[in-house]
């Protein structure tokens, strides 16, 4: 009997457990006061009804069909419009979180530094402590919890990201094996067949592959499947591989040279948009421990910077959109980059030294509580959303 039951007595098993309950309570107590406000969470309700009604394949639309599929299939299932997809996001929610938890422990522990030789017991149980803690805070995250309760792509998005680190970490290890590369690149190209924001990150997130060329390639021709599957569709039934893309940039110029166009003003206030985004959907305290970590992983030459390639990226093709007028403004962009800088925060708690704090993970969690929200109006967030569009807008 004690030996059947050791596995439930693991550390590993702990924090999944500690992990599953934070995430399900939380959203759970909030659902029944979750407002399904946002007009994408809406059209994609009523195009996954209308999919699960009559299932055909999507050859090329505005949207990648993926989210469509999926929520779809989960109405056919059970036909609530309003709380099927909601569910179903948080368990996503869920498991990113899970995956993030994984993906910290193996590349962010003090095996990641160049000085991090004979761990002793108390630095490994700080690892572990910050693990976790990367993980309950992603599940408290403003952004992360007020998307999780509305039909949005981001949470399967997210979702299949943090398999993708998942993979690659594994990957990238000297026992590493190509088909954990190529799954890495599978996932990849699911998320592509979500958000289009995926596909500049492709070659990127081959980076950490970079000592083993081989894995680097089957991992980048796996992850293009659908990108160059979705833009000959597109070539075929518009006449532009890039259709939907160019479609958008041009819609959002257009929108706004009726308000005057881009002025010097309107540039530097749409480029402190997601800065402001982070800030307040991170919360202050989570955003330092991440900007920490980012610092101390500089100075201690961290095998782990080559995981921040993505959010330079990310955050360099958001930037650049937004002073030049291509790309609406909206917080739920951030979400990406909010999951690509947090595992950074765990190497920043880690920094701190040995702080009661550090050894209590749900209180490490609380840092974030006070600004979780699921109500729109009267949230800092929104306030400075509102004021930046109608900055961006004026004439």
């Amino acid at each position: 009997m004690a030996l059947a039951l050791k596995p439930f007595r693991t550390v590993e098993f702990r924090a999944i457990l500690r992990i599953t309950i934070v995430g399900l309570t939380t959203r759970l107590f909030a659902l029944p006061w979750a407002e399904t406000v946002n007009g994408d969470a809406l059209s994609r309700i009523h195009l996954a009804s209308a999919w699960a009604r009559s299932p055909h394949w999507i050859s090329a639309d505005i949207w990648p069909p993926l989210h469509t599929y999926v929520t779809g299939a989960s109405l056919w299932l059970l036909p609530w419009p309003f709380v099927t997809p909601v569910v179903l996001n948080i368990l996503f929610s869920i498991g990113t979180a899970l995956g993030l938890w994984v993906f910290t422990r193996r590349e962010f522990g003090a095996k990641s530094f160049a000085s991090g030789q004979g761990l002793g017991e108390i630095v490994v149980a700080e690892h572990e402590s910050a693990s976790r803690f990367v993980a309950i805070a992603f599940l408290l995250l403003p952004l992360v919890f007020r998307n999780s309760l509305m039909a949005l792509s981001e949470p399967l998005y997210l979702f299949l990201l943090s398999l993708v680190l998942v993979f690659l970490a594994q990957a990238r290890r000297a026992s590493g094996r190509l088909d954990q590369a190529m799954l890495a690149g599978l996932f990849l190209t699911l998320a592509a067949a979500v958000r289009y924001e995926v596909w500049p990150l492709i070659p990127v997130m081959a980076l950490p592959l970079w000592r083993k060329p081989g894995f680097a390639l089957a991992f980048g021709l796996v992850a293009l499947a659908f990108p160059l599957c979705w833009m000959a569709s597109s070539q075929i039934q518009f006449g532009d591989p890039l259709y939907v893309l160019n479609f958008q940039s041009a819609d959002t110029a257009k929108v706004l040279a009726r308000y005057g166009g881009m002025t010097p003003t309107k540039q530097v206030v749409r480029s402190l948009f997601f800065p402001m985004t982070l800030f307040f959907g991170m919360t202050a305290g989570v955003l330092g421990l991440s900007l920490l970590g980012v610092w101390r992983s500089f100075r201690e030459q961290a095998v782990s910077l080559v995981w921040l390639a993505p959010f330079g990226v990310l955050l360099g093709l958001l930037f650049y959109k937004s002073i030049s007028g291509t790309l609406n403004l909206d917080e739920r962009y951030s979400l990406a980059l909010a999951f690509l800088l947090l595992p950074y925060s765990a190497v920043g708690l880690q920094g701190l030294g040995r702080m009661h704090l550090s050894q209590k993970p749900l209180g490490q969690a609380a840092l974030p509580t006070p600004w979780v929200k699921w109500f729109r109006r009267l949230t800092l967030l929104s306030i400075f959303h509102w004021v930046t569009c109608s900055i961006s807008r004026s004439p």
